[in-house]
């Protein structure tokens, strides 16, 4: 009898803490929303634009993120499943554009001309910041 209040204590006392240390928690771990406008140079904005963030420090994410520029310029990373926005740290950011050769087939990935950019400067991502704006300049080429 005895070891059945002990398990009956054990367990309830488990339930307890998990219960306890779970509604400490808070909804996952810290994103903060990032956006930016992209600005090229010398030529029109490209059709597709993809961006990449590699973390450069080991504080936040260890995954690289990516976004895609919206036909106004702007973009949003996706941290995950669809949740815009970083994790703090450092990231350097590169820019695949792609245009359409003359006379090209959209849908034949050959008649596409791919393009890379890497700023110079690394986006920063401040823990406990409401939001983060990166703006990149495209030089012409």
């Amino acid at each position: 009898m005895r070891m059945a209040l002990d398990r009956v204590r054990w367990s309830l006392t488990t339930v307890v803490l998990l219960l306890t240390v779970g509604g400490c928690a808070n909804e996952g771990p810290e994103i903060v929303p990032v956006s930016g406008m992209l600005t090229f140079e010398g030529r029109e904005q490209p059709e597709v634009c993809r961006l990449t963030f590699l973390p450069q420090d080991s504080s936040g994410s260890v995954r690289p993120s990516g976004g895609e520029m919206a036909s106004d310029g702007t973009y949003q990373p996706v941290a995950f499943r669809g949740v815009h926005g970083l994790y703090p740290g450092t990231y350097s950011v590169r820019l695949s554009y792609f245009d359409l050769k003359p006379g090209g087939n959209r849908d034949v990935e050959a008649d596409w001309t791919e393009y890379t950019h890497e700023p110079t400067e690394p986006l920063v991502v401040e823990s406990g910041t409401s939001s983060a704006t990166y703006d990149i300049t495209v030089p012409a080429q």
